[in-house]
């Protein structure tokens, strides 16, 4: 079970908000595979990744260009590469059916974003927001 810590903060509302519902939705997928019950709770999981690709990460693409982010293009690579990653799994999902490793695959999937893209490239994109902020310029969320 991942525990929202430090980690996962960015001091950006909208941005922390979207985590931490991430970071449930991963527990809760690991936690009904621990009952054997990864079957019914892997359709949500997989609902919500696509949402989060959807809507919330152009939201946060938007919000990175309002704030001229110098690093806006790597960002959005790694944005592109877990839709991509996320495709596959979905496409694996509907053309296969369900089994017992898809869920894991998937909770792999989303335990590496958090672990490398929420913790750390987000945290920089925050940190870099924060201090613009305080110096005067920019949204902070």
């Amino acid at each position: 079970m991942i525990k929202k810590g430090n980690g996962f903060i960015t001091g950006i509302e909208f941005m922390d908000q979207q985590h931490s519902f991430f970071v449930a939705a991963m527990n809760r997928l690991l936690e009904a595979m621990k009952n054997g019950e990864g079957k019914e709770e892997i359709r949500k999981t997989m609902r919500f990744v696509e949402l989060h690709i959807l809507k919330y990460l152009p939201r946060e693409e938007e919000f990175m260009r309002e704030n001229n982010y110098h690093d806006m293009e790597f960002h959005i690579i790694q944005h592109k590469k877990f839709k991509a990653d996320f495709e596959e799994i979905k496409d694996i999902y509907f053309s296969k059916g369900y089994s017992v490793s898809l869920p894991l695959t998937l909770q792999r999937k989303m335990q590496d974003w958090l672990a490398h893209h929420i913790s750390k490239t987000d945290s920089i994109l925050g940190d870099y927001i924060n201090s613009v902020h305080k110096a005067g310029g920019g949204t902070a969320g």
